[in-house]
């Protein structure tokens, strides 16, 4: 600090800076020849707060009044203290970035990939505009060939900035930002009920299906259960019945010595039904059919009655359709329902249907009469086995 102007002041430039008066050149050279006497004057209270500018960690205000202070403090106490002058005169510490400009702002530029100097020299320099993230990626665009725009920050660049001043909140401003960061607190915490409902709801599905499924398929593998236990329980009853025939067999060969004749009765009945009219025919036939299944199979009798009415209703009310007039033996509804019930074919043909090769067909024009009287028995014994 040779030159006497106010800045920051080293050792050298203290002693430079010193006047030299005659008084002052005698104490200086006998201070320098001579040791300090312990009644030496001391620095004074009001010097030490000339010096430090009223208080402390700030720059003196004036330089005038620290040359002063430093000339009355070195003649009462020598050229020791010379160290504490200049610590006291050193700059104090710089104001930070996050103090100078908006910390958000500058957080979001570090995030788009700036360096934390290029994005707190854009910032530092549009502090004279209102200062935006659009006002600062215009200056780095317009500094991009800069040299230095990447080099940190120094103390010197920062200490030309004041801190921005914070001006308290009014009552207003401050219950306004209370409530609207209640009121964000409230949407954000209604958003996570609200997803957390609906994550529960999904759960909840999933698992109503999962159950569902397992039901069915608990369902479906008691159901073949059923069927598989029906089944061998009809080939234990035809074993049985079986059995008891081949028992009676045994008992007539065991009294007669000889076979047991077939049921003299058979030729006799079918003696008698040739000779019955048509309408006794399917009574007797329909009465047989009932007679046979309703025990043991009521379930299968009632589908094949159900399938024998309609074929034989379709035929009564279109007698000039001959679509109406054939059915299929090979139809697999026809296999599948009529025909595994013995005596069902004797009934239809008793409706008129002969059998002609693959097909049973009506002839000519239906007998209405007998189809009427068919579809009234059908349906007296339909509503026994749902009664």
């Amino acid at each position: 600090m040779g030159n006497g102007k106010d800045s920051d002041v080293s050792l050298v430039g203290v002693e430079e800076t010193i006047p030299q008066d005659d008084a002052g050149t005698k104490e200086g050279a006998d201070s320098s020849s001579a040791p300090m006497k312990s009644e030496s004057p001391q620095c004074t209270g009001q010097d030490a707060a000339n010096i430090n500018g009223g208080s402390t960690g700030t720059r003196p205000a004036r330089w005038s009044t620290v040359k002063h202070s430093m000339r009355t403090c070195i003649r009462a106490t020598g050229a020791s203290l010379v160290c504490t002058f200049v610590s006291v005169l050193s700059d104090p510490a710089c104001p930070a970035l996050s103090d100078l400009v908006d910390a958000n702002l500058l957080a979001h530029l570090k995030e788009m990939g700036f360096s934390e100097a290029r994005a707190g020299r854009a910032l530092l320099a549009t502090r004279g505009c209102p200062t935006t993230l659009e006002t600062a990626l215009s200056w780095i665009e317009e500094h991009e060939g800069d040299s230095d725009i990447d080099d940190p920050l120094t103390p010197e660049e920062l200490a030309t900035h004041k801190p921005a001043k914070k001006t308290p909140l009014s009552e207003e401003e401050a219950q306004r930002m209370a409530y609207e960061l209640q009121k964000k607190l409230r949407e954000e915490r209604l958003k996570r009920e609200k997803q957390g409902a609906i994550e529960k709801e999904r759960l909840r599905l999933q698992q109503s299906r999962a159950i569902l499924e397992q039901q069915s398929k608990l369902e479906e593998e008691a159901r073949k259960r059923a069927l598989c236990q029906l089944q061998r329980e009809k080939e234990e009853a035809k074993k049985e019945r079986e059995r008891q025939r081949e028992l009676l067999r045994q008992d007539y060969r065991d009294r007669f010595g000889c076979e047991m004749p077939d049921d003299p009765s058979q030729a006799d009945v079918e003696e008698r039904v040739s000779k019955m009219s048509g309408k006794d025919k399917v009574a007797f036939f329909s009465n047989a059919l009932f007679k046979r299944y309703r025990k043991d199979e009521p379930q299968k009798l009632l589908v094949c009655l159900t399938t024998l009415r309609l074929y034989v209703m379709n035929a009564k009310e279109h007698p000039t359709d001959v679509k109406y007039h054939r059915i299929r033996k090979e139809n697999a509804a026809f296999k599948s329902r009529v025909m595994v019930c013995e005596g069902s074919l004797e009934l239809l043909e008793a409706c008129g249907f002969k059998d002609r090769g693959e097909t049973l067909a009506i002839e000519g024009q239906p007998d209405g009469f007998i189809l009427a009287q068919a579809v009234k028995f059908l349906d007296l014994l339909i509503g026994q086995l749902r009664g």
